[in-house]
């Protein structure tokens, strides 16, 4: 919502939470937990957190006694620090607070517009469409989201919700690569992406159907080992059906493409 002179502001979020306005000036904000406030109203833009809910958050160890002026202190410091012009987008309704931010200002917002494009071509039949906005999407992101708060997924619900929906429209835009028989390029991003990733069952299956795709059959299969192993000895238990299904038509010589259909049909990946 742009501010009473009626120009823009720039909010980031999917990386460093950066705040600018129209002519690329940045509004500093140097206290930790200002910026833990600010990146927790900027998830849920538009729509009031409740003061209880950010204190738990801000605090996940026991708050302080004097919390809640502490809170009040660091969202009087964020006024300031977004300008006359702009300091009514946040503003205090009990029982909360809230932040205003208008369309096309918050970066998360561009990344939602065009997934939503991204799932209108690929509704369509248009899967390079679909391919190039889910890219397009994705390169809206600049590192983990909110690197320069201490909030932290584990704690943050919104913010491990904003964390799977990336991991997901990858991994949807991965599987349209590999529909379009772009196996052999993806597999040095999937390798680094398994690598950062561990758990993250699909990606490994996406690897293993390139490498199969491109000849590597064994390489394939020993990426299921490898995988079979963690997950016994970590947490002792075997591989998923999805893993389990992607071995099972390896060592039977299925098609890749045909298989991959019939993966994506019984496990698919939406469009967040």
């Amino acid at each position: 919502m742009a501010g009473k002179t009626g120009a823009l502001m720039r909010f980031y979020v999917l990386g460093r939470l950066d705040v600018r306005d129209d002519r690329g000036g940045q509004r500093r904000i140097r206290h930790g937990k200002q910026r833990d406030v600010l990146g927790l109203l900027l998830l849920r833009r538009n729509s009031l957190v409740p003061v209880t809910g950010l204190i738990d958050t801000l605090w996940d160890v026991g708050p302080p006694s004097s919390a809640r002026k502490n809170l009040q202190t660091y969202v009087w410091h964020l006024r300031r620090a977004l300008g006359k012009d702009d300091a009514h987008r946040l503003r205090h309704e009990p029982p909360g607070y809230l932040i205003e931010v208008g369309p096309d200002e918050l970066d998360l917002d561009r990344f939602e517009n065009v997934i939503g494009q991204g799932r209108r071509a690929l509704d369509a039949g248009d899967q390079v469409a679909a391919r190039g906005l889910l890219q397009t999407a994705l390169s809206y992101w600049q590192g983990q989201p909110l690197a320069n708060t201490g909030l932290d997924p584990r704690t943050c619900p919104q913010l491990a919700q904003l964390v799977e929906r990336y991991l997901t429209t990858l991994e949807k835009r991965i599987q349209i690569d590999l529909r379009l028989g772009n196996g052999q390029d993806l597999i040095p991003e999937l390798r680094r992406l398994t690598i950062e990733h561990p758990l993250r069952e699909r990606l490994h299956c996406q690897l293993m159907v390139a490498l199969h795709h491109s000849g590597r059959q064994v390489e394939a299969l020993q990426v299921y080992a490898d995988v079979d192993s963690l997950l016994r000895r970590q947490f002792g238990m075997e591989p998923g059906r999805l893993l389990r299904g992607t071995q099972r038509a390896i060592l039977t010589e299925a098609d890749t493409l045909e298989t991959l259909h019939e993966l994506d049909t019984a496990f698919p990946v939406a469009v967040p």
